[in-house]
């Protein structure tokens, strides 16, 4: 980092003109911004986040389960009427 002199003091705001300072604190922000959009999307449940896909996942397994029952026991009862 730069030495703070007279001319980066201006009232109470200290200026540091280091691109190498920027850039990294750019990268770790970068860094640290995906991992908590990541845990918000867990916490929050959105439809990005891996909650969601396994409770959707399971949820259309169950949907179609009971589809699948309901085609089954309907042709049931109509080859039981029809043929006896």
């Amino acid at each position: 980092m730069n030495a703070l002199t007279a001319a980066n003091l201006k009232g109470n705001i200290i200026y540091d003109n280091s691109s190498n300072h920027i850039s990294t604190t750019y990268d770790n922000v970068l860094k640290d911004r995906n991992e908590l959009e990541t845990k918000m999307k867990e916490l929050h449940k959105t439809n990005g986040s891996l909650y969601n896909s396994e409770y959707k996942a399971n949820y259309d397994a169950t949907m179609l389960t009971g589809i699948i029952w309901s085609v089954l026991a309907g042709s049931m009862l109509y080859y039981s009427f029809t043929k006896l």
